[in-house]
């Protein structure tokens, strides 16, 4: 099942990169986040937790698609022992017209999760969210945004938020 969403989604963004083919002035983003996690009672027995940390690596085929690979870090409670948590996401995002000077967007990507020092807890993820970019500078950004996990090979679901900022070139 894993095979069949991935080809899907690799159709998806190379149908969106041609259609959108006008090529951004700035393509490549980095950037740096803070990171939360919010599990509640239908994730995975973690704990909420703040602060994680994150990176990001983004390329913008357009003004309004950019595809982008995050690594997130967080330290939460598992039961009565604390676990690293390695959160692994590439998504697609659209972005939004400006609402004055700030962009809203959303993203739908797969995600996929460690779980250090519990067995069989590394799984895959389908991931969707919607955020705020702020434009700071000629090359920066301030980014705001929440993604909903949902585990493919468990029943479970989560929320993973994150603010950070974005440089460009």
């Amino acid at each position: 099942m894993f095979k069949q969403i991935s080809l899907i989604v690799l159709l998806v963004i190379g149908n969106v990169a041609f259609i959108e083919a006008a090529p951004a002035a700035k393509p490549w983003e980095f950037g740096v986040s803070a990171a939360a996690l919010f599990e509640g009672a239908n994730g995975d027995n973690l704990g909420n937790d703040f602060p994680g940390a994150g990176l990001r690596v983004g390329y913008n085929f357009s003004e309004k698609w950019s595809a982008v690979g995050e690594i997130l870090y967080t330290a939460p409670d598992f039961g009565t022992k604390n676990v690293d948590v390695v959160d692994y996401i590439g998504s697609m995002n659209y972005s939004f017209s400006p609402i004055s000077s700030y962009v809203p967007f959303t993203s739908f990507g797969l995600g996929y999760r460690t779980i250090n020092d519990v067995s069989g807890r590394n799984d895959f993820n389908l991931v969707l969210g919607a955020g705020l970019k702020v434009p700071m500078y000629n090359s920066f950004q301030f980014m705001i945004e929440g993604k909903g996990r949902w585990n493919l090979e468990h029943k479970e679901q989560g929320l993973i938020g994150t603010t950070g900022v974005n440089y460009f070139f």
